[in-house]
């Protein structure tokens, strides 16, 4: 891939790399462990990479905030440190020539409306600072639109705030993000936008049942408006058996355990850094007592999903958003970036041709990102 598909774009919708590099982790250096990491992106012909700074899920005032900006303010030292190798593109003509000499082109997004506060001129700060894409919803709830747990509750979509920052986000020119997002905020965003919609990292609902993941209907309203779907590697959103036999294991587990893994998790926390969603020591625990080791899918499980939204709304509205670094346990044959040319390769086998393949792998994203961050 690196050979063959490297002068092309080969974009990655979603990563939060920047949490391993707050504790520390040196992107510029090859790693054995975690997902992303410079000489990995190359080796998988990845040459333009969102990095996602997402909001801290315990605190829901300013804290939140200052969070984001302690990442994007990582980020962008970090990158100008080896020019070079990596820069931070605004726009299309950006994004081209920084490939073009043979470097990585890294947006900055926000992941979760929580940084935002209530305040839309929040955006104009975020969009100065580079920022270009916000998922504007996560994990916690914000005042003005909800998320994937709220489904089914009754709760809306947008508030009058939440239209406000969905129109101020059009007429700055960030793209709409609404991967976490509920149905209702979902419609809410479709029925509003005038800039095309993104879903970067989720999957087909009707292959993997998952909330977390886009029914066909929302699949279609998001083509419909020229938007893109980032088809996602987190296994529990790619395959319905291993995501059964998560809940399962989770809705059996006996309480001394549940405290015993939670105790896990929580030692990965600092005070004030956004934790990592499922370390790899937790993650492994968790395989190692249920039958998850033998049910983690593989990139054909993936390719299956490309598959679904290509016969539903074409090649032209599907992407790649991988989640690496915000998730364990990646599919079999995906399990880093320097995989990409894994998924290409199967892309080939199941008889995509070449143009579909490049559209799938960057050319839809560069033509969004284009038409919005102009």
């Amino acid at each position: 891939m690196s050979g063959s598909f490297f002068s092309h774009p080969i974009a990655d919708l979603h990563c939060d790399t920047v949490m391993a590099m707050r504790r520390g982790y040196d992107i510029f250096e090859r790693h054995d462990t975690n997902h992303i990491d410079i000489p990995r992106l190359k080796e998988g012909g990845v040459n333009i990479q969102v990095f996602a700074s997402a909001c801290n899920l315990i605190d829901k005032d300013g804290s939140s905030r200052a969070q984001v900006i302690k990442s994007i303010e990582l980020l962008k030292s970090e990158f100008a440190r080896q020019p070079d190798l990596i820069e931070i593109c605004l726009n299309k003509a950006d994004i081209q020539k920084t490939i073009a000499g043979g470097k990585i082109a890294a947006i900055l997004a926000i992941e979760g409306g929580l940084a935002l506060g209530d305040d839309p001129a929040n955006l104009t700060r975020f969009y100065d600072m580079g920022v270009r894409l916000i998922t504007i919803a996560h994990e916690a709830p914000t005042d003005w639109c909800t998320n994937w747990k709220d489904t089914g509750k009754g709760l809306g979509g947008l508030t009058r705030l939440g239209l406000e920052m969905i129109r101020e986000m059009n007429r700055l020119g960030i793209i709409i993000d609404l991967s976490h997002s509920s149905d209702e905020t979902v419609a809410d965003v479709l029925d509003m936008a005038d800039a095309p919609i993104i879903a970067s990292h989720s999957c087909a609902r009707v292959i993997c049942g998952h909330k977390r993941n886009l029914t066909d209907e929302q699949i279609k309203a998001i083509a419909a408006n020229q938007g893109l779907i980032g088809v996602t590697f987190v296994s529990n959103f790619v395959s319905e058996e291993y995501r059964l036999a998560y809940d399962r294991f989770w809705n059996s587990i006996p309480k001394d355990r549940l405290n015993q893994l939670l105790e896990v998790y929580s030692s990965n926390m600092t005070d004030d850094l956004y934790p990592k969603m499922l370390h790899d020591k937790f993650a492994d625990i968790i395989e190692g007592e249920c039958e998850l080791a033998e049910l983690r899918p593989s990139l054909k499980h993936v390719v299956d999903h490309i598959d679904h939204v290509v016969n539903l709304v074409g090649s032209e509205h599907v992407a790649i958003g991988s989640d690496f670094d915000g998730m364990t346990n990646p599919p079999f044959g995906l399990e880093d970036c320097s995989k990409m040319g894994n998924l290409a390769a199967e892309l080939d086998k199941r008889g995509y041709r070449d143009d579909e393949v490049r559209k799938i792998l960057g050319q839809n994203f560069l033509r969004v990102f284009g038409r919005i961050c102009s």
